[in-house]
């Protein structure tokens, strides 16, 4: 049996030939070195199991970084197709925005040119009429110069009432031209509401029906003071007059 050395000599003890206390020295160091190698195989282990740890911790965090990094291309990807589709909608409203302000400038210039050339035909029309009513109440006979001047007047009305219809309907053409160029969808629904040509031919149409009616009911001047081709006067009674009477006064001789 090993005997039992104080506590302060087990790591004092010295090497002497035939001495008990090397051996007890022997024991004591191999028991501390397997304690050392217990302890460093305790550690390796756990900085083994520490760095193995470590290792998931960092394969973890790449994992997220790479999700992340995932995350913000799909992002990314995502937030460019929207502004680039944005951005076509922009322009595609931009040129809808331009194409109906050009057909609204149109459209003004058009109703501006059409009501000029509108404004001309009512004119030469007011003219006509005016001449005609003029004409078929004048007290000149048919062959005088004052009749014929009056005629001729009428018949250059009567042109000026034409070439007035012909400016405006080529005035609504060019208008017309004009809004399909710049928005045809514009026109379509322009369309719907189609201009009204005025007829200057019509507005002198109804005056002569007027005057004829006025002839016909017996309360116009004309019924109560008649001129016939000579310059004379004549009553006539309420009875209803033939058209044939007039006709060297009428402009459609």
């Amino acid at each position: 049996m090993v005997p039992f050395l104080p506590a302060h000599d087990r790591f004092g003890t010295s090497w002497h030939d035939g001495d008990e206390r090397v051996v007890i020295k022997v024991c004591l160091d191999n028991e501390r070195a397997d304690a050392i190698s217990a302890r460093f195989n305790k550690a390796t282990s756990e900085s083994q199991g520490a760095i193995a740890e470590s290792a998931r911790h960092i394969e973890n965090r790449i994992d997220m970084i790479q999700d992340v990094f995932q995350t913000l291309a799909t992002t990314y990807a995502e937030d460019k197709r929207r502004n680039e589709q944005i951005a076509q909608e922009t322009r595609q409203m931009m040129h809808a925005l331009h194409m109906s302000n050009q057909a609204l400038f149109s459209s003004l210039s058009g109703v501006q040119a059409s009501g000029q050339a509108q404004f001309a035909v009512m004119t030469a029309s007011t003219q006509l009429s005016n001449l005609r009513m003029e004409l078929l109440f004048s007290n000149h006979p048919k062959d005088s110069q004052e009749y014929q001047e009056l005629a001729r007047e009428v018949q250059e009305a009567r042109r000026t009432v034409c070439d007035a219809q012909a400016a405006y309907q080529q005035t609504q053409h060019q208008v017309t031209l004009a809004l399909r160029q710049a928005s045809p969808v514009y026109l379509q629904q322009l369309a719907h509401d189609g201009p009204t040509i005025p007829n200057g031919n019509n507005a002198s149409g109804a005056a002569d029906n007027a005057m004829d009616e006025r002839e016909e009911s017996g309360g116009s001047p004309s019924k109560r003071g008649r001129h016939n081709q000579e310059g004379d006067v004549h009553t006539t009674s309420p009875q209803p007059q033939s058209r044939s009477e007039h006709e060297g006064m009428s402009i459609d001789s």
